[in-house]
């Protein structure tokens, strides 16, 4: 936050190489990465569909053994068929991966693929970038410590006066956030604002 001075900013690289353009590229790679269900349900389904077709197909002509009318044995073998539909087997969890992935983003969150969606369930401990995930990243008011015989609301009444006349972010939090511990004090007029870098401000309130 450069609150005072000038900033001379270079472009060094394209808008393709772009923090954004990586977030959408890792989004995209993560909804065809497959996690360790998906490729166990691919490798199943090598074997088990053949295998199910196979034998509808064998059933489907059961009547040349067993003594019984076409129909019984057509029946029997679309039965067969619906109840081993390995559709559901082969929907079923890229689906439940990709709606995952999608809610998290939806939240904010990025997830590289299926893999480390369900490790998320094993996780013993996470670690957070504080600043705009878990906090605001905006500061506040938290505590008001006066000095010995110093009136707290009489304070924060001619800070926020003396705060409101600068645009440094703390000056600003102040001044918005000290409104409410100044009491019932009237905020007075403040002027002739001058800025101390690294020391704060001071300001003529009164006289």
């Amino acid at each position: 936050i450069n609150g005072s001075g000038l900033v001379e900013i270079e472009v060094t690289r394209l808008s393709s190489e772009s923090t954004l353009a990586k977030v959408i590229k890792l989004v995209s790679e993560a909804e065809t990465q497959k996690s360790p269900t998906q490729r166990f349900t691919d490798r199943f389904e090598r074997y088990f569909v053949p295998i199910v077709l196979g034998l509808a197909f064998v059933l489907l002509f059961a009547g040349v053994v067993v003594d019984e009318p076409f129909r019984d044995s057509f029946y029997r073998s679309m039965a067969v068929l619906v109840a081993a539909s390995p559709c559901a087997l082969a929907i079923a969890t890229p689906s439940a991966v990709l709606s995952g992935v999608a809610r998290a983003a939806r939240g904010g969150v990025l997830v590289k693929g299926g893999a480390p969606l369900e490790l998320l369930g094993s996780l013993n401990a996470i670690a957070f970038d504080k600043t705009g995930t878990l906090t605001m990243g905006e500061p506040r008011i938290v505590q008001i410590i006066p000095a010995t015989g110093v009136d707290k609301q009489e304070l924060m009444a001619i800070a926020v006066a003396v705060e409101s006349l600068s645009d440094h972010p703390l000056a600003q939090a102040i001044a918005r956030d000290g409104r409410d511990h100044a009491g019932n004090r009237s905020i007075p007029q403040a002027e002739s604002l001058k800025s101390l870098t690294g020391r704060g401000v001071s300001a003529l309130v009164g006289e």
